[in-house]
């Protein structure tokens, strides 16, 4: 059983890159591990209860995790079968529409999905009483000597009437989020 419905197609697109100085496996570590998942929300000023849930092995997907959906992926692999990690989460964030007249909180269920070539990491995340989908790639590329580019593209669905508060809002905070990806290494 799926952990959420699957997204309709997606009808808003938000990409973005930072290049952080270590080498990819060591940001791998920290931005690609299901361990991690609370630390990297809480970077978002708009997160607030995160609960983390289980990591589960699931079957390897036949296109590789970027190019597939692993909440669909549901059903764990028996012990010493080959898969790829799959962590769960419910968190609440914070969401402001009418150009930040109106903020409400949004309850999100999702779950992060790990390559097994540790250079790539799929994150999906539903609300269910919004009806809004986030699909987000998130991409580690070995960029000049001992740094890492992040190259991250979020495919978002929506009911038509919230898509430009959903996509402003989701530049905004997307921006904001991954500039702060750096705090995880000064720790």
């Amino acid at each position: 059983m799926a952990l959420f419905p699957p997204a309709p197609p997606y009808n808003f697109v938000v990409t973005y890159s930072v290049v952080l100085p270590y080498p990819p496996d060591k940001v791998f570590s920290v931005l690609g591990s299901g361990s991690n998942l609370e630390a990297i929300a809480r970077l978002s000023s708009a997160a607030q209860d995160f609960t983390p849930g289980e990591t589960v092995k699931i079957p390897l997907p036949e296109r590789g995790v970027e190019n597939s959906r692993g909440n669909q992926l549901s059903e764990p692999v028996k012990d010493g079968e080959a898969g790829v990690k799959r962590t769960s989460f419910t968190m609440k964030e914070k969401f402001s529409t009418l150009l930040g007249l109106i903020e409400s909180h949004i309850d999100i269920i999702g779950c992060q999905t790990e390559s097994p070539t540790r250079d790539c990491v799929m994150y999906e995340s539903y609300a269910a009483k919004q009806r809004i989908w986030i699909h987000k790639l998130r991409q580690f590329k070995p960029h000049g000597e001992g740094s890492t580019l992040v190259d991250e593209r979020i495919e978002g669905t929506c009911p038509a009437w919230l898509k430009w508060s959903c996509e402003r809002g989701a530049k905004a905070a997307h921006r904001e989020h991954m500039n702060s990806y750096h705090q995880l290494f000064d720790q």
